[in-house]
């Protein structure tokens, strides 16, 4: 009587198999996270800069960050509504202006996500700073 011989992965093939993967999804996932975390932060930084730019072009035009225009070739003193940013937001981050002066100004990328506290500060100067907290100005560190 001929024995049929059948094919086929073993038990302990396959737990091999797994562990392999399981060992290269660990050292990949957090490199991986690591890099969705750089895009969304030049993503917010990119888009801090074109407002920058805004308010450079204004400041250029009025020699003031303030009464930003709505329509520059309007004469400030009878008109100065704020002016809209032309990013509000990325994906991830929410822009804003957080001060402005006469010579000065602070642009802001707060995230989206409650639970990631870093922030992206841009001012006058067009120097931009990544902060891991929005509170405490120690953590900061210029880009």
């Amino acid at each position: 009587m001929k024995v049929k011989k059948i094919s086929g992965f073993t038990l302990i093939e396959l737990m091999v198999t797994i562990v392999v993967l399981a060992i290269l999804t660990a050292i990949a996932y957090p490199s991986y996270q690591e890099y969705a975390r750089r895009t969304r932060l030049s993503q917010a930084r990119s888009a801090l800069l074109e407002n920058s730019q805004v308010m450079e072009r204004t400041y250029a035009q009025h020699s003031t960050f303030k009464g930003i225009l709505k329509d520059p070739t309007k004469d400030m003193s009878t008109s100065n509504p704020p002016k809209e940013l032309p990013k509000k937001e990325t994906n991830h981050f929410n822009l804003k202006l957080i001060s402005v002066g006469d010579e000065t100004y602070t642009l802001q990328a707060t995230p989206k996500d409650t639970a990631d506290s870093n922030v992206l500060r841009v001012n006058q100067d067009v120097v931009v700073v990544f902060c891991e907290d929005a509170s405490a100005s120690n953590t900061c560190t210029v880009e």
